[in-house]
């Protein structure tokens, strides 16, 4: 075969002689001896494997795309149109018309249950779903697109319903009416998150088992862990406050108001004695011996500053290890703080200045609110350190037992006003879902005793073993939830003076998001 080069000499020949068919020949010849050298020293080919191959199709398959943005816009539309129509009524309009398909199909239900069948009255979501499919809307084929229509129609309703229960919380005319919006509307990122889970939940139970009431009680269930965990308190920190009292107590100061070091010392001496019949033996807890020479010291000055270190030294000694070290400890904080709390006009100098008076009430009084909230923070820590005394319920048992121990104890609840004394006993005695949760977790498999009736049912049947050891241990999870958000609420109640927002409402919140979950009918 000739080279290269010969067919480039042969061709230029051509040229010249103006020979265009034996040109185009040889070109021809070229491109073919070309071709046959790339072929011979290229690589094979990889091919992509047929199921490769089918998922690149899939994932560009156009038509599937337009028909789920279409779903999802079937989904949308109704609760979009219905807020954009109340909005001429304000916040209370824009919540109507978004509500008012599910709420038209509620009524005409309920309706239909008491009216002869010749009279019932059509559906309302039906009619909407109609006219969507002559507005050319595609229809969903099966359950999981109805599940999506359900959802993309829950994030809507929850995306125009939050801003206008906000909006109602401030301008709504009745206060019955500014409190309802205003609880409603608590936690949106978690309702926004509970909506679409709930809404799907919703809808694939009411089909798989034709129960529009098993429907809402999924997606009841199905939001509610959306709201767990989650707080709001306005109430302020312990620095914030801290920052207050110091400040009133400045004033005081500077007025001349403080407690007379003698009296004061004389006060913690007599407290000393009293707690050597406790149990206490000078320099046998060296962390309460340090606690004492410093309260009983006659040349200390006894301004806020102080104050508070002294604190600080009687809760080193509640933080021993030693029980009976924690036990006097805390007996002497309680004494401490009702003598700082309530200590007589006469052993405070200069308590007739007016000016002086009231900052050093101020004082007090802010004083008093971060020493109530302490009680309950110092429940909560030692209640992990009590933890392994309560195998059947751990933590929420000794949280229950320090709530128990407060309410049981005249001295120390006089410290609390008559409502902060009713809501502690609320928390000790617990709600009834908190006891039902507590009563079920004490059978959860976290000892070798329980292990054994619950290893025995998983042996027997394991339909029967695994969702019994699972109830049993979410109730126990559930109950110590609950026993630690009644003590987080006590603590900031004290804090701000009044009752906060009970964090356990959240659940029961973002639940009420399955409950106003759309209900897409099959056609």
């Amino acid at each position: 075969m000739p080279t290269l080069k010969e067919f480039e000499s042969a061709l230029l020949r051509a040229e010249a002689a103006n020979d265009t068919a034996a040109a185009r020949a040889i070109a021809q010849d070229m491109r073919s001896m070309m071709d046959a050298s790339i072929s011979a020293n290229a690589p094979p080919l990889e091919v992509p494997p047929p199921s490769m191959l089918q998922q690149a199709r899939e994932m560009l398959d156009i038509p599937d795309i337009v028909h789920g943005a279409g779903i999802t816009t079937r989904g949308a539309l109704p609760p979009a149109i219905g807020a954009i129509a109340g909005i001429p009524g304000g916040p209370a309009g824009v919540l109507a018309g978004s509500l008012a398909v599910p709420a038209a199909e509620f009524l005409t239900q309920g309706a239909n249950l008491m009216l002869p069948e010749q009279y019932q009255i059509p559906s309302p979501t039906m009619a909407v779903e109609n006219l969507m499919t002559q507005a050319g809307l595609p229809v969903p084929g099966n359950t999981a697109e109805r599940a999506m229509q359900s959802a993309a129609g829950a994030v809507t309703g929850a995306g125009t319903q939050l801003p206008a229960l906000a909006r109602l919380a401030g301008t709504a005319a009745s206060p019955a009416a500014r409190e309802t919006a205003a609880m409603l509307a608590q936690a949106p990122g978690r309702q926004l998150a509970a909506a679409a889970p709930s809404a799907m939940a919703a809808q694939t139970t009411t089909e798989a088992y034709d129960s529009p009431a098993l429907g809402l009680l999924a997606g009841a269930v199905t939001g509610a862990p959306f709201g767990m965990g989650y707080r709001q308190s306005n109430a302020p920190s312990s620095v914030e406050l801290s920052n207050i009292a110091k400040d009133a107590y400045r004033r005081a100061e500077e007025a001349g108001v403080a407690f007379a070091p003698e009296a004061f010392s004389s006060r913690m001496s007599s407290i000393a004695a009293d707690l050597r019949k406790e149990g206490y033996r000078p320099g046998a807890y060296p962390k309460i011996d340090s606690a004492l020479a410093e309260l009983t010291d006659p040349n200390a000055p006894k301004d806020f500053t102080e104050l508070t270190t002294l604190r600080k030294f009687i809760r080193n000694a509640q933080a021993s290890t030693d029980n009976t070290e924690r036990r006097i400890a805390s007996m002497l904080k309680d004494e401490f703080d009702d003598y700082v709390a309530s200590a007589p006009a006469s052993d405070v100098l200069n308590a007739n200045t007016k000016s002086g008076v009231d900052a050093w009430q101020q004082g007090l009084k802010v004083y008093s609110k971060q020493m109530k909230a302490e009680i309950f923070d110092d429940m909560l820590e030692n209640a992990q350190l009590d933890k392994t005394k309560y195998v059947q319920a751990g933590t929420e048992n000794s949280m229950a037992a320090e709530l128990r121990k407060l309410a049981k104890n005249p001295k120390k609840m006089r410290l609390f006003s008559k409502s902060e004394q009713e809501e502690i006993r609320k928390a000790a005695k617990g709600t009834t879902p908190q006891n039902l949760l507590k009563f079920f977790g004490r059978f959860a498999p976290t000892s070798s005793v329980n292990l054994v009736p619950i290893g025995g049912a998983a042996l027997y049947d394991l339909a029967l073993g695994v969702p019994l050891a699972a109830l049993t241990t979410g109730s126990r999870i559930g109950a110590t939830y609950l026993r630690k958000q009644a003590l987080e609420n006590l603590a900031d109640t004290m804090r701000m003076g009044g009752p906060v927002t009970e964090s356990a409402m959240f659940p029961a919140i973002t639940a009420g998001r399955g409950l106003l979950s759309p209900y897409v009918p099959p056609q």
